[in-house]
């Protein structure tokens, strides 16, 4: 499939995610992240293995895989037994010093400068971590809570086309780029009033635990908060809100989660979208078996049982988030360079 091809479907894929989103919210992100995203994980670590993480170094990836598994296995533990939390209040520092540790990587093989820039990355994060407000501090709420999921299924996908356009020197690509950027924007802030829109019982269900929680946590933590505060919510374990129910009934909540949905959803579709450019699926035939395995195993876990499920995908999305830091930077570092020839000529 040409270049533009590739583009002009894209850009249904992105049309078609919003749609969607638009009519069935929660329930879109709900399938999409128990369907779509494992075999994303799976298949995209398949794929950057064979191309050593975009990383310089043959074992750069190690420390990023340690920091990935070990920040998910303190926030299991935290759920488990709150003595834990002091120890997993450390895991925004992790994060962000895997982010730095996948910068050093991409830009220099000089292991001088990569121990000096280690050890300065990881003094900085000592001073930043405030163990009084660490819940609401910004490193949390960056390296926690919107880095490995809004980041990253968003701006980061929307920085992959960006580059893709610029180095195709294409203008389906433009269009593309467009249109990814309207269907956020539409999906966010359109009313929903005309839409009648009511969350299914399975999305009520699944909302009571983890993921509702974390719908909250946006909400909270960003200028959406005030827009949804109802009259005389109590706040709580939903806070704003005072339930589940609430939550996914107020119009500004809905808009988030179309928003959520749409980014989420197109980030899986446009992976699977690009076998002929990416070309993930030359990946060698016993690694691809391995990861639809596994995907099948996975997706009957998150129905079976949605909590367990949920922590097994939080484990594979976080390892493909952080091993992803590389192919960030590297794609991040290339826009510019990709711009500048115009620049000179113009």
């Amino acid at each position: 499939m040409s270049l533009p091809a590739v583009n002009l479907l894209n850009t249904g894929l992105m049309l078609g995610s919003a749609a969607v989103a638009f009519v069935l919210p929660f329930e879109l992100f709900l399938l999409a992240y128990a369907v779509l995203g494992p075999l994303h994980y799976l298949t995209q670590i398949a794929w950057m293995r064979q191309r050593q993480y975009f990383a310089q170094q043959r074992h750069d990836w190690l420390p990023l895989a340690v920091i990935g598994a070990v920040v998910t296995a303190l926030a299991m533990l935290q759920l488990r037994d709150a003595s834990w939390k002091s120890l997993a209040a450390w895991s925004p520092e992790l994060m962000l010093w895997a982010l730095a540790w996948a910068l050093l990587t991409t830009v220099t093989k000089d292991r001088v400068l990569r121990v000096a820039g280690g050890v300065v990355a990881a003094a900085g994060l000592l001073l930043l971590h405030d163990q009084s407000s660490h819940e609401q501090s910004a490193t949390t709420l960056f390296a926690m809570l919107y880095l490995p999921t809004l980041v990253h299924v968003f701006v980061f996908t929307g920085l992959f086309v960006l580059y893709g356009t610029l180095k195709g020197r294409s203008g389906t690509g433009w269009l593309s780029l467009g249109v990814f950027l309207g269907c956020g924007a539409a999906t966010l802030l359109l009313p929903i009033d005309s839409l009648g829109y009511e969350a299914s019982a399975y999305a009520h269900e699944a909302y009571a635990g983890t993921i509702g929680q974390m719908h909250a946590r946006f909400l909270n933590t960003s200028w959406l908060g005030a827009m949804a505060m109802p009259g005389g919510a109590s706040g709580g374990m939903f806070a704003p809100f005072a339930s589940v129910a609430a939550m996914l009934q107020n119009d500004v909540s809905v808009q988030l989660g179309r928003f959520i949905a749409f980014a989420y959803t197109y980030h899986y579709l446009n992976w699977f979208s690009k076998t002929s450019v990416i070309r993930w699926h030359h990946v060698p035939r016993v690694q691809l078996v391995a990861a639809v395995v596994v995907w099948l195993l996975s997706v009957a876990l998150y129905f079976v049982d949605y909590e367990w499920g949920l922590r097994w995908l939080f484990l594979l999305s976080l390892l493909h988030v952080v091993l992803e830091f590389p192919l960030d930077w590297k794609t991040l570092l290339a826009i510019p360079r990709e711009l500048l020839p115009r620049r000179i000529g113009a």
